[in-house]
């Protein structure tokens, strides 16, 4: 990737792949932590225990941003030294918010982004609820990372789902 000019990789850590040390080599600019579900109990058993898996990537990391609306941001984020964004669709206190939320049914959703220094009216075409934190945390990372606010709303605005 470096031979060819790659500047920026995006990746999902799995949990397991944190347990089990497969990116013990590598640094991670910004993190980012939507949720946990219950899906990985088979191999986890325990949702405390995979979270503890998970919240190692936060020591790997300059940057995390969390979803504060998650019972476990707060787990995410112990010990760590990271510079750290929090954000709420929930209307908890947080760096980042999201109000004014519309859930489109199969249109997408719409909502403001707020913090301090900014506010982004953003339309995503990609359905379900679960749409407005991961593009919101999508945005966050692009706004810290010196993304256009402009570049971002379109961006945004014209992604498609993953098929299938």
């Amino acid at each position: 990737m470096v031979a060819c000019g790659i500047e920026y990789v995006f990746m999902e850590v799995s949990a397991h792949a944190l347990y089990y040390d497969k990116v013990a080599g590598v640094r991670f600019h910004t993190a980012i932590f939507t949720n946990l579900t219950q899906d990985h109990l088979d191999f986890h058993k325990t949702m405390e225990a995979y979270a503890k898996a998970k919240a190692k990537l936060f020591q790997k990391t300059k940057l995390a941003i969390c979803n504060a609306d998650s019972p476990y941001c707060n787990q995410m984020l112990e010990g760590s030294t990271c510079r750290r964004i929090t954000c709420t669709a929930k209307g908890k206190d947080a760096d980042y918010s999201a109000d004014e939320i519309e859930i489109k049914s199969q249109n997408g959703v719409a909502y403001r982004l707020s913090s301090a220094r900014t506010r982004l009216r953003i339309v995503c075409p990609i359905a379900g609820e679960f749409t407005v934190i991961n593009s919101m945390q999508a945005a966050i990372c692009a706004l810290e990372l010196g993304c256009s606010p402009a570049a971002i709303k379109t961006a945004l605005a014209t992604m498609g789902g993953v098929k299938g």
